[in-house]
C-alpha cells in the first residue's frame, strides 16, 4: 500500500483526544480529511477497536480541494488506565474512477496497489482532574474491619439494652398492678413505681457512637 500523504491532509494527524468521564457518557473527537489532489478521492476509516467507536461518516467521497469532517464517538465503558493509548485509527484512500460511486463494491474489489494509507493516529483518553481518585483517601482494609467489628459490637449492646429495658417495663407494669390491687384492698392510694431511665440514656449514647463511626466510614 502506498502513502496518502500527497493525496489527502488529515487533521489532527497524530492523535485523537477523548475527554472523560467515560462510564456513562459518549465522548467524541473530530478529524478532517482534505483532498489536496486534483482528482476525486474516496476514503474509509479503519480502527483497531471497531466495537468501541461509532464513526460518522466512516467512508465517503472528497472532491478535489474539498474537506470532509468526521465525528469519532467513543462509546461508554469502564475506564482502565492500562488500556490508555492502545487504540489507533487510520484513513485509507483511493482515487475514484469517473462515474463510479458504488463505494462498497469499489472497496471490496480494490487491489492493494490502489489503496493508500495514512499514518496511524493513536487515541488518548483524558480524565478530568476532579474525577481522579486519590489513593490516600481510601480507608485501609484493617481500619474498615475494625470499624465494622465496633459497629457490630455496639449493635449487640444496643439490642441487649433494648431487651433489658423491655424487661424493666414489664416489671414496672407488674409492680403497678400489684400496688393497685393492694391499694384497692386497703383503701389507700397506690403510688406508681418509678421507671428506671438509665437504659434510655445507654441506648441514646450507643446510637450516637454508631452514627459517628458510620459517618466516618462514608466520608
Amino acid at each position: 500500500m502506498a502513502s496518502s500523504d500527497n493525496v489527502i491532509a488529515i487533521e489532527p494527524s497524530q492523535e485523537l483526544r477523548f475527554k472523560g468521564p467515560f462510564k456513562d457518557e459518549v465522548s467524541s473527537s473530530n478529524l478532517t480529511v482534505t483532498n489536496t489532489s486534483d482528482k476525486r478521492v474516496t476514503f474509509k476509516i479503519k480502527t483497531t477497536a471497531p466495537k468501541r467507536y461509532c464513526v460518522r461518516p466512516n467512508q465517503g467521497i472528497v472532491e478535489p480541494g474539498s474537506t470532509v469532517s468526521i465525528a469519532v464517538m467513543l462509546q461508554p465503558f469502564d475506564y482502565d488506565p492500562a488500556e490508555k493509548n492502545k487504540h489507533k485509527f487510520m484513513v485509507q484512500t483511493m482515487f475514484l474512477p469517473d462515474g463510479d460511486e458504488d463505494l462498497e463494491s469499489l472497496w471490496k474489489n480494490a487491489s492493494p496497489e490502489q489503496i493508500m494509507t495514512s499514518n496511524k493516529m493513536r487515541c488518548v483518553f483524558e480524565m478530568p482532574a476532579d474525577s481522579q481518585e486519590d489513593p490516600t483517601s481510601r480507608p485501609e482494609p484493617k481500619d474498615m474491619k475494625m470499624a465494622a467489628d465496633e459497629v457490630r459490637r455496639l449493635r449487640e449492646e444496643m439490642s441487649n439494652a433494648r431487651n433489658e429495658n423491655l424487661q424493666l417495663k414489664e416489671e414496672g407494669i407488674r409492680l403497678r398492678r400489684q400496688l393497685a390491687a393492694a391499694g384497692a384492698g386497703s383503701g389507700a392510694s397506690a403510688e406508681p413505681a418509678p421507671v428506671d431511665t438509665t437504659m434510655y440514656y445507654v441506648m441514646a449514647i450507643v446510637a450516637l457512637i454508631i452514627g459517628t463511626i458510620v459517618g466516618k466510614m462514608v466520608l
